[in-house]
C-alpha cells in the first residue's frame, strides 16, 4: 500500500493526526507471512465518564461486504455525514469548558528524543557481514524461489530483490527461518515446509512447498546519526523536513496534535451523551473495516474469504466496540462542528496537506483518500483545535 495512504487512513480512522515517528521502511507481506494480530491502543481515561445512552448498542447483522465502498461514501462537500444532522443525535455539552491535562499541549523534550530516536532507528546505518554462519536471532537478507510439486510461484519468491528476515523467527510460515540457521552467505539450500490446512488459499492449503534459498549477507545494524544530511537523505521527500530544526519543530506539532486528539476523542467517546447513532454511521465503519481485511488478504495473496471467514456478522461483532467508538467519535465531532458553524476551505486543506506532506497540494491526498473524507479529517482537526483552544488545563 501506499505510505502516504496508509498513514492517513490509520490515522485519520481513528481520529489521530501526525505523522512523526512513522517508518520509512515498508512492511511487504506475502503468502509466507502469517496473519499478524491487531490491537486498540488506549486512550486518555476520563475522571467522570458519562454513559452512552443507545448509541448503536444491538449486534450487527447482515453483513454484505460492497466491493464499491470508498472512503468517501455518506460524505458531503463539506466534510460532514450526508443527510444527518448530529445534533438530533447528540446532546449538547459543554465543550467550551473541558478540563484537559496540560501535558496535551506541553509536549516535553525527552517525548521528542523519543520520537527522533524511532526516526534514527528506522534508517539504521547498515554492514554487511559474509564471513560466518548464520545465528538465531540475526538479521539476514535472503533470496528464495519457491514450489509446489515442482512448479513455482509467484507470490513465492523474492524475484533476486532481497528480503530481510530474522534468523528462527516465525515471521514466515512454518520453520522456515529456523531452517536458515548455521548456513553462512553464498550458500544455496533447500526449505521444506508445509502449509496449515486452513491457510486460507486454495492453492496452498495443506501443501508441501521447496524454496530453494541463497543467504545473501548477515546484516549488523546501528542507529544513523542526527544531522542535516541524515535529514535530508531520508526524511525530506516524506516529511518535507530540510533541517533538523524543522524536524524538531514538526515533531513537536505532530505530538501535540497526536496527544490534543487523543483527549478530545477520550471525551467525546465516554463524557458526550448520545442518544443514538444513525445506521449509516455504523455501516459505514464496518466497511471501512472489511476495507482493510481486504487489502490486508491482497497483500499476502490470499482470497478475501480464506481471510477473515465467511461469518462476516461475527467478525464485525469481534469488533463491536471499536466500530461504536469510531461512530459515536464522528457523530459527535460533527454536532460540535454543527453548533459551533465550522467549515473546511481550501486554505484549511492547503495549511493541512503543507503541514503532512511538506506540500499545498491536497489534491495528492484527496486522489488517494477522496476529497469529501479529506474534508472531514481536516473538519476533526478544526474541532479538536477549538475544544484544545478553550479548553481549561488542568
Amino acid at each position: 500500500m501506499n505510505k502516504t495512504l496508509f498513514i492517513f487512513i490509520f490515522l485519520c480512522v481513528m481520529g489521530l493526526m501526525s505523522l512523526a515517528g512513522c517508518s520509512n521502511k515498508k512492511e511487504e507481506a506475502s503468502d509466507l507471512n502469517t496473519i499478524p494480530q491487531s490491537g486498540n491502543p488506549s486512550t486518555v481515561s476520563s475522571e467522570n465518564p458519562i454513559a452512552l445512552i443507545d448509541a448503536g448498542s444491538e449486534a450487527i447483522k447482515g453483513v454484505v461486504v460492497d466491493p464499491t465502498f470508498t472512503l468517501s461514501d455518506g460524505i458531503d462537500e463539506n466534510g460532514y455525514w450526508e443527510g444527518v444532522r448530529a445534533l438530533d443525535y447528540v446532546e449538547l455539552f459543554d465543550y467550551e469548558s473541558v478540563q484537559i491535562n496540560a501535558e496535551v499541549v506541553y509536549i516535553s523534550e525527552d517525548s521528542i528524543e523519543q520520537e527522533i530516536n524511532n526516526l534514527l532507528n528506522s534508517f539504521p546505518d547498515r554492514k554487511e557481514i559474509t564471513d560466518r554462519v548464520v545465528r538465531e536471532g540475526d538479521l539476514v537478507n535472503i533470496d528464495f524461489v519457491g514450489s509446489i510439486d515442482g512448479v513455482e510461484f509467484e507470490n513465492l519468491t523474492t524475484k533476486g530483490m532481497g528480503e530481510d528476515v530474522i534468523a528462527g523467527s516465525s515471521d514466515f510460515i512454518d520453520d522456515f527461518l529456523t531452517q536458515i540457521i548455521g548456513y553462512k552467505p553464498g550458500d544455496i539450500f533447500n526449505v521444506e515446509v508445509t502449509y496449515p490446512e486452513e491457510f486460507g488459499n486454495d492453492k496452498l492449503n495443506g501443501k508441501d512447498a521447496v524454496f530453494v534459498t541463497t543467504i545473501n549477507y548477515i546484516v549488523v545494524e546501528t542507529a544513523a546519526e542526527l544531522n542535516e544530511n541524515f535529514v535530508t537523505k531520508n526524511l525530506s521527500e516524506t516529511y518535507g523536513w530540510t533541517t533538523v530544526a524543522e524536524m524538531r519543530e514538526s515533531i513537536r506539532v505532530g505530538l501535540r496534535n497526536r496527544s490534543m486528539f487523543d483527549a478530545v476523542f477520550q471525551f467525546f467517546t465516554t463524557e458526550a451523551i448520545v442518544k443514538s447513532v444513525p445506521k449509516q454511521l455504523m455501516d459505514y465503519y464496518v466497511q471501512s473495516m472489511f476495507l482493510d481485511f481486504k487489502r490486508d488478504a491482497e497483500n499476502r495473496g490470499m482470497a478475501f474469504e480464506g481471510f477473515i471467514g465467511n461469518n462476516l456478522d461475527e467478525v464485525a461483532n469481534n469488533y463491536f466496540s471499536d466500530i461504536r467508538e469510531k461512530a459515536v467519535y464522528y457523530l459527535v465531532n460533527q454536532a460540535v462542528a454543527e453548533d459551533v458553524g465550522l467549515s473546511v476551505s481550501e486554505a484549511d486543506l492547503k495549511a493541512y496537506a503543507f503541514e503532512n506532506i511538506g506540500s499545498e497540494d491536497y489534491l495528492v491526498l484527496s486522489a488517494q483518500i477522496g476529497l469529501n473524507y479529506l474534508k472531514q479529517v481536516v473538519l476533526c482537526q478544526k474541532v479538536a483545535q477549538y475544544i484544545v483552544d478553550n479548553a481549561e488545563l488542568i
